[in-house]
């Protein structure tokens, strides 16, 4: 199936989930996330979720910093440049809605350097056995993991839905995930790249 197909397919079964359905489903998943990876001192880039589209809660992080032992980063999107830049966030208090109602950091003074991050969280709504994902379509993610040194971050997808087979109109500027995390299972890309 292709991108456009599966945009309309996903994002429909995404926002027929209750909020009580999301907020556990997101819960099983930060959980699988922090279970199995080691975060001790490392530096988590997340996505902020859109609440109008259903995302996974990952304000949830907030909930095991103390525990777990990391720090939490966020992005916020150049309009113009179709851009992301990384921010710190301390808390998730310290967030504030753009006109197109994108949670974003309310400090947007210091600016974090790419080299220093070692998890990038990736919105989608859905991915294939490739590692290959489906997100809003606008290239964004794509054009910010390309930055990355993929020997030091890793790629991490949300996603609420198992994986399908293919995605059938992949392009080679398309940047595969290191991993993806359903509510159930972390899969692993790794050893695909």
């Amino acid at each position: 199936m292709q991108k456009k197909e599966l945009r309309k397919i996903y994002l429909k079964k995404r926002l027929v989930k209750s909020n009580q359905e999301i907020e556990k489903l997101s819960s099983e998943i930060i959980h699988l996330f922090l279970n199995h990876f080691n975060t001790k001192n490392k530096k988590i880039c997340s996505f902020l979720p859109i609440d109008s589209k259903n995302e996974i809660n990952t304000f949830l992080f907030f909930d095991y910093i103390h525990q777990y032992n990391y720090e939490i980063y966020t992005t916020k999107w150049n309009i113009e440049s179709n851009e992301l830049k990384i921010y710190p966030l301390n808390n998730k208090n310290e967030i504030k809605l753009n006109e197109y109602n994108i949670p974003e950091p309310l400090n947007d003074n210091e600016i974090i350097e790419i080299n220093n991050i070692d998890y990038v969280i990736i919105p989608l709504l859905i991915f294939d056995k490739n590692g290959d994902r489906v997100g809003y379509g606008k290239g964004v993610y794509d054009l910010f993991l390309k930055k990355f040194n993929r020997n030091k971050t890793k790629f991490v997808g949300l996603c609420f839905f198992d994986p399908i087979e293919q995605i059938e109109d992949r392009y080679s500027e398309d940047i595969k995930l290191s991993y993806c995390i359903t509510p159930d299972k972390v899969y692993n890309f790794e050893k695909q790249h």
